[in-house]
């Protein structure tokens, strides 16, 4: 297959040409903690570009069609206790000028182009899609080309910087890098699409064709029938008569499960209980608006329905007068929740699964939602929600065990 780019390694850097004229020039470089490594041109094979001083090295993969960009750091005489980490940094990767960006993710950018001057691509866990498709793109007069991570980073932001650098972790210091061993940076591939909604084509083919991916679509016999089921959320109905929270009851309920089953003729539905069963942003039911929601759950089951609880697994609120699992098995973190929505909701804090007790905790809950012993409540299935506030590890206080991924 012919190449649809081609690639000319200098001394520090990596020039991309298009049709013969020069379309990107990304510095071979990278920063850790605010230290910048320029390793230099070492070796050239064939479709493999090797940068290196002795302690920084990246290796530059060509295929057909993208280019893998993967940086390592040699971390010698002491542990490495990583903060921030760059791609691409100390030069340009825009010689002709990129004037447009775009990243697939509602909150970012409302689903349309961005002038790249104003608004940089970002696609850090922070909006709707959670998590993010871990790819962006940038976009001139001469095509678009676009940025993905084959690796999962240990951070929440993710992001194109105004000096062209890739913001690749930013993880405070919970990430340490032992002496003796290899700080490895989550590895880049650069594509080229025809346009920035190609891109996120382009990156799913890409990662299979390397093997990161491996999709498989199950059968329609495969899957369970009640799957087929279509679902009935109260969300809606909660929006439009201002019961969202602590506003709904059985009595209420009911009615919704009746409404859809006279209104459409659904014999047999997934209703969805959302915002909210239980005492806030908790795993305790309230028994004053549903005191026996276990009795709720097996009389739609009973009517030929499934039900599914709407649930945030992300954090706990300790102040609603009653222990929670999380609280009993120890898993809380020292980090509250403090962006603008929990001003409503003081009192919430992070779970920390990488805790010794996050799989005893983790058994717990899941038996309490899907159990059907005594003072279990027999669902179905679970919404998860508010996964874009997993906290962010530049901030974050403590973790029992950040080797297992933050």
């Amino acid at each position: 297959m012919k190449k649809s780019f081609s690639a000319v390694a200098k001394k520090h850097t990596l020039e991309i040409k298009r049709n013969g004229a020069l379309f990107l020039s990304l510095p071979m470089a990278f920063e850790v903690n605010g230290t910048q490594y320029t390793p230099a041109l070492f070796r050239k094979k064939k479709n493999c570009y090797f940068y290196s001083d002795g302690i920084a090295s990246i290796t530059a993969m060509l295929f057909d069609d993208f280019i893998t960009i993967r940086a390592q750091l040699s971390v010698e005489n002491a542990s490495l206790a990583v903060w921030l980490t760059r791609l691409f940094t100390g030069g340009t990767i825009a010689p002709i000028g990129f004037d447009r960006a775009h990243a697939p993710q509602p909150r970012s950018n409302m689903g349309v182009n961005n002038t790249f001057t104003t608004s940089l691509p970002d696609i850090s866990s922070n909006g709707y899609h959670t998590p993010p498709c871990l790819n962006f793109s940038l976009g001139s007069p001469a095509g678009w080309v676009s940025y993905g991570l084959l690796d999962i980073p240990d951070t929440t932001e993710c992001r194109m910087e105004e000096s062209g650098s890739f913001l690749i972790e930013n993880c405070g210091s919970h990430k340490l890098i032992e002496a003796g061993t290899s700080y490895t940076i989550p590895g880049v591939i650069i594509a080229f699409p025809r346009d920035e909604f190609d891109s996120i084509t382009v990156f799913r083919k890409n990662l299979q064709r390397l093997g990161l991916y491996i999709p498989r679509r199950p059968s329609w016999d495969e899957l369970p029938e009640w799957w087929k089921y279509p679902q009935f959320c109260t969300y809606g109905d909660q929006l439009i008569e201002q019961r969202v929270g602590q506003r709904i009851d059985t009595e209420w309920v009911r009615d919704f499960v009746r409404r859809g089953e006279e209104d459409f003729g659904a014999k047999h539905m997934v209703i969805c209980i959302d915002d909210s069963w239980q005492l806030p942003h908790s795993d305790v039911v309230d028994t004053t608006r549903f005191p026996n929601l276990r009795g709720l759950i097996d009389e739609m089951h009973a009517r030929g329905h499934r039900v599914m609880l709407w649930y945030t697994p992300i954090f706990e609120k300790t102040t609603n007068g009653i222990e929670s699992h999380a609280a009993r098995a120890g898993v809380l973190s020292k980090d509250e929740m403090t962006s603008p929505y929990f001003k409503n909701f003081p009192g919430c804090y992070a779970i920390d699964y990488t805790s010794d007790n996050a799989e005893k905790y983790l058994l717990e809950v899941t038996n309490l939602l899907f159990g059907s012993g005594e003072g279990q409540l027999n669902a179905d299935a679970i919404k998860l929600d508010f996964l874009g506030t997993l906290r962010n590890p530049a901030n974050a206080t403590d973790y029992a065990h950040p080797e297992y991924g933050i």
